[in-house]
């Protein structure tokens, strides 16, 4: 039932009438910016870019690994309503490198200043089953973060035994540390977790081994491969940053899997409350099981299966040449930075050892990948360090390349715009470069990069979720553009592709959802959202108009557990969807499968009213029954003037989490219960005692929705900014949070 009955009691005690000074609570203020800096553009309502007061009075948010770039931010108390920036201007900062920013906002003088820490870059290279690529000082992979102890550091997980041997790097080989001026060298006696840290100022390494305990899988054999074997060392389990032992298992077929966790024998094992854990799947899965030692919880993930066999060589449409000439012949610490083309392939692209001769010069080639339906390329030629040369973007305009292969030619201090493409080995062709769907007159807007000659109904092919669609017509519109009208319905909440010469361009489709078309037909005004239980039955509503189909799944537990059934939901009124499941399913737990364009994601109830822990599943909940004793004929006072309220605003946990509070249930919704608390020693009255000698008849609570942010099987502080379930208590605060 999770931490409904406290929650019910503390909002009983708080709307009463209580017989305060202001607390001092912190305000609430957000940093909103571009993209490259808040990770979610201009949006004050993300809370993730709350700042927090510092000692010094100061409220402060740090980003930390900023690359190099200008970047624009604005301080709000969380909307625009009230917005600080420079001069009425948004607040500007340009970062020559790579950096860790911290921006101050002093809210009484209601200014902003910025701390800026330039990142050097250091790296290890060493011993290939310690760095993975041997002994490169360039390897991104490789290189150290800035810790919050000013050190710089990088973690290794699951070395394997054996001696290892590495040298603190700048990227290259002009600089680099060691011991003595030897290699740096760790002998392992077994599998670790290996931290190492440098402090630059001293120019000392020190190293950190996490020698792992063995902790293995035994189970069926088409999980385990070897079947139940405890010291099979395949199924040995590593340990990650956050103190988890996992292991995973990849193409594990669909069907039931049985297994236990155990110390690489029989001597000691565990599953569940003593059998074997079980967990089924319906199609092939990779699979990650992870152990606790401390708590011997066993959780798992599910990810999509690894394809079998032989990998084919990947061929791409697009093969782009980046030529690179420096006079002084030191391309040893240079490197391109590519985007926009193929998404799977990295960004960083290493120039070949071999050269190329082009009109006289030696060039070094970096090769990057696109798609046919791709338009433009990005490049930056930088060092690892993100010095640039020159500093700004390029772009290769390909939006007339269909195939082959791109020549771009580069000067090492040539101006931005002055680099060469060269064309004569690709194959150049007209595509499709924006595609828009107009949902007043259902006809598709097609932009090209070259003209098309007399186009006709055979010049496009336009698939929707059921397959080809037929074009009744095509019209002119413009030396480039064409009006595309077509048979059949697009549905906005679908994908639908449009074909030039095979080479495809996904239809863009504006936003619909504010529109009076779109309201008129979705909005849904019936108070049955949610689950509605009754002894008899349980009938599920859940508003989803993009959805293409929605299950609702039925678990005995609020999180592991078994499945206990699927229900398919039936599509219903103003974009809801509905399911009535018969019998009595008070405190069975739920979630939603929602397939939408063609994935299939599974979700919390956003109506829940309680949940499991931290919140995964929705439960059916019997709200009655929850209710304390007396509940019904509970009533409250409230003043007659405004102004003779007296309110504080406080934070659940804070309110009795200090050992000076004399309370029994600290940092719990049941601290508002007790009675006659004391500062431990003295009489000096605590809780809500002290409130009532304070003359405080009104209390605001800091948010006690369901916290994202907080495990609550642990606990933690968090001003309650960032919710997971909107009409669910926050368990934490709870005794009990399963």
């Amino acid at each position: 039932m999770k931490k409904f009955i406290s929650l019910l009691l503390v909002f009983a005690m708080l709307v009463c009438y209580i017989p305060a000074m202001a607390s001092g609570a912190e305000e609430l203020y957000v940093v909103a910016g571009v993209d490259g800096l808040c990770g979610s553009a201009w949006n004050p309502g993300d809370m993730s870019n709350a700042m927090a007061l510092n000692a010094d009075g100061l409220y402060e948010k740090t980003y930390q690994n900023v690359p190099a770039g200008t970047y624009e931010f604005k301080v709000t108390n969380g909307s625009w309503d009230r917005n600080w920036g420079d001069n009425g201007n948004n607040y500007v900062i340009v970062l020559e490198n790579e950096s860790n920013v911290t921006i101050l906002f002093d809210a009484e003088a209601e200014a902003i200043s910025v701390a800026i820490v330039e990142l050097a870059y250091y790296s290890v290279a060493g011993t290939e089953d310690l760095c993975g690529s041997g002994w490169n000082p360039g390897d991104p992979a490789n290189r150290m973060s800035l810790n919050a102890d000013g050190l710089y550091e990088i973690f290794y997980e699951s070395v394997p035994a054996g001696r290892h041997e590495f040298k603190v790097t700048n990227g290259s080989w002009d600089q680099n540390w060691g011991m003595e001026g030897n290699n740096y060298v760790i002998e392992l006696a077994d599998v670790s977790n290996v931290t190492i840290t440098f402090d630059p100022s001293i120019e000392q390494i020190d190293v950190v081994v996490v020698q792992l305990a063995y902790y293995s899988v035994a189970g069926t054999d088409d999980l385990c491969g070897s079947g139940w074997n405890p010291g099979d060392p395949a199924n040995r389990m590593g340990l990650n940053a956050a103190g988890l032992y996992y292991k995973t298992f990849k193409n594990v077929p669909a069907g039931r899997h049985e297994f236990k966790i155990t110390n690489g024998t029989w001597d000691q094992n565990w599953g569940d409350n003593g059998n074997n854990y079980v967990l089924e799947t319906t199609e092939a899965h990779n699979i990650t099981i992870f152990f606790n030692p401390e708590t011997t919880e066993i959780t798992y993930e599910l990810s999509e299966a690894t394809p079998e066999g032989p990998v084919e060589p990947v061929v791409y449409d697009i093969t782009i040449n980046v030529h690179y000439y420096r006079e002084d012949g030191n391309y040893a610490d240079w490197e391109v930075h590519m985007w926009n083309g193929v998404e799977s392939l990295s960004a960083t692209r290493k120039f070949a050892e071999e050269t190329v001769e082009y009109e006289g010069k030696q060039w070094k080639v970096a090769t990057y990948y696109a798609d046919a339906s791709d338009t433009w390329v990005g490049f930056i030629i930088k060092t690892p360090a993100w010095t640039k040369d020159p500093d700004g973007d390029r772009h290769i305009d390909i939006s007339d390349v269909t195939g082959g292969v791109v020549n771009v030619y580069a000067v090492s201090g040539s101006a931005l715009e002055d680099f060469v493409t060269v064309k004569d080995e690709a194959v150049l062709g007209a595509k499709v470069t924006a595609a828009v769907y107009d949902y007043k007159t259902s006809t598709i807007e097609v932009t090209t990069s070259y003209p098309i000659e007399n186009p006709t109904i055979d010049t496009f092919t336009l698939e929707g979720p059921d397959g080809q669609m037929t074009i009744s017509a095509i019209e002119t519109v413009s030396e480039k553009v064409y009006k595309v009208t077509y048979e059949g319905i697009i549905d906005e909440m679908n994908v639908y592709t449009l074909y030039y010469n095979e080479v495809p361009c996904v239809v863009t489709i504006p936003n619909t959802y504010s529109t009076e078309e779109f309201e008129a037909e979705y909005t849904y005004t019936g108070d049955d959202l949610g689950a509605t239980w009754t002894a008899e039955s349980t009938t599920f509503r859940v508003w989803a108009p993009t959805a293409a189909a929605v299950s609702v799944n039925l678990y005995n537990a609020g999180e592991n557990g078994e499945k206990i059934d699927t229900v398919a939901m039936t599509q219903d009124v103003n974009g809801t969807w509905v399911a009535t499941v018969e019998g009595d399913l008070n405190g069975v737990y739920y979630t939603y499968a929602v397939t939408r364009k063609g994935e299939t994601v599974e979700a919390v109830d956003p109506y829940a009213r309680t949940t499991g822990v931290n919140g995964n599943r929705a439960m059916v909940i019997d709200l009655d029954s929850t209710d304390p004793e007396g509940w019904e004929n509970d009533t409250y006072v409230t003043v007659e003037n405004y102004t003779d309220a007296v309110i504080w605003e406080l934070h659940v946990r804070d309110f009795s989490i200090d050992e000076s509070s004399g309370m029994e249930n600290k940092g719990k919704y049941l601290a508002f219960t007790e009675e006659g608390t004391t500062v431990p020693g003295t009489d000096i009255s605590t809780g809500v005692d002290y409130m009532v000698e304070l003359g405080v008849n009104y209390v605001h609570l800091l948010p006690v929705y369901d916290i994202n942010s907080v495990d609550e099987t642990t606990g933690g502080y968090n001003w309650g900014y960032d919710p997971k379930n909107y009409n669910v208590p926050e368990g934490s605060y709870s005794t009990d949070p399963y």
